[in-house]
């Protein structure tokens, strides 16, 4: 290629160098300004495309029952409408148009086959698009995005209470109930891949009543974790042992407890027909298989000693994972991979830590 004069009159020497005059950038401007038209994609965004909008209620109720103890309660009622999607294939056909993919453009491409973690065997339909086998239509490489005929709904109650400090001892917490499920329209049903796929970061909701659980995403430990409990509670609080003694010390605890994250079975199913591969879920719900049900406690120890008047130093001993439980937190869910059903990430175990924290006014 033949280096162009720069709008300072230098021409470029193309030695990666840069000499005085040259100009800062050597590649054009992406896309050209002068013919913005000039790269296209082959991805396309719905002419009435707009951002999903969720709607929310929250009521809640507070009482003292002494003036250092105080329960509440809320309720919480969320709806998000017209979820997106980027899923839909475009198709170019025979006659050089171009349109995304339909529900009736699938034809049966056979079966997965699998073993549950309970022992089921199971086989799961998959589709294809059909007009690529005949050659009245290809895929582009291209996807529509677009708002769906799908909602996600979510109730949920949460409990709180707290006791300030006072007759030496004080204690804090809450209960949570609350799940999100999917409301999946016809409009839907007609337009999409019938294929059962499996929940990701990206995509999720093919079915209605589906429960929505975000996937943590990414790689390594917590990569693959569908972040949903439907319950979970958390109690801490604190005892101080004889404050008016020389030897006097505080003790505090927390214990915590959640339901187990859900853990949906697929298996990858490949074909020669239009060359997608489709992770096809082979349990029923994503919730029917879960990591087990979690329960914790952590211990404190801490004793302050005064050096000066306006100082003093405070030494302290916790301890986590008191019973030194090892809860499965994640497992391999690929029943097509060697590693099905091996532990990708367990609970730490019991973790002692010495601390001196200085305190001054």
């Amino acid at each position: 290629m033949t280096p162009t004069p720069t709008s300072s009159g230098r021409t470029p020497t193309g030695d990666l160098v840069y000499q005085n005059g040259e100009p800062t950038s050597l590649a054009p401007a992406c896309p050209d300004p002068n013919n913005p038209t000039s790269l296209s994609s082959p991805n396309r965004v719905a002419s009435d495309y707009s951002a999903p909008v969720t709607t929310e209620a929250i009521v809640g109720v507070e009482h003292s029952f002494l003036p250092e103890f105080v329960v509440g309660a809320t309720y919480t009622y969320r709806l998000t409408e017209d979820i997106t999607s980027q899923e839909r294939r475009m198709l170019e056909l025979a006659d050089g148009t171009v349109r995304p993919s339909v529900a009736g453009d699938f034809v049966s491409g056979g079966n997965v086959t699998a073993t549950l973690p309970d022992g089921t065997p199971v086989s799961e339909p998959f589709y294809v698009i059909g007009c690529v086998v005949d050659g009245s239509c290809s895929l582009t490489g291209g996807t529509l995005l677009e708002n769906t005929d799908r909602e996600i709904e979510y109730g949920g109650v949460s409990v709180n209470f707290i006791k300030r400090l006072s007759n030496r001892w004080m204690l804090r917490g809450y209960v949570n109930w609350g799940e999100s499920e999917f409301n999946v329209g016809s409009g839907y049903v007609a337009t999409y891949d019938p294929t059962n796929v499996s929940p990701t970061a990206a995509e999720q909701g093919d079915t209605d009543g589906e429960l929505f659980a975000v996937q943590s995403g990414g790689s390594g430990n917590k990569g693959d974790i569908f972040l949903q409990s439907t319950w979970s509670y958390n109690v801490n609080g604190m005892y101080q042992v004889a404050p008016d003694r020389p030897w006097g010390f505080n003790v505090a605890a927390n214990i915590f407890g959640r339901e187990g994250t859900p853990l949906p079975i697929f298996k990858n199913a490949t074909n020669s027909i239009d060359g997608i591969s489709r992770a096809v879920q082979l349990s029923d719900d994503i919730d029917s298989f879960r990591t087990e049900d979690i329960f914790t406690m952590d211990l404190r120890l801490e004793k302050e000693f005064a050096a000066t008047s306006n100082v003093g130093f405070t030494f302290s001993v916790d301890i986590f994972n008191l019973l030194d439980e090892h809860y499965v937190l994640q497992r391999e869910r690929n029943a097509g991979s060697g590693r099905y059903q091996f532990i990708d990430e367990t609970l730490s175990p019991r973790i002692y830590r010495l601390g001196v924290r200085l305190n001054w006014r």
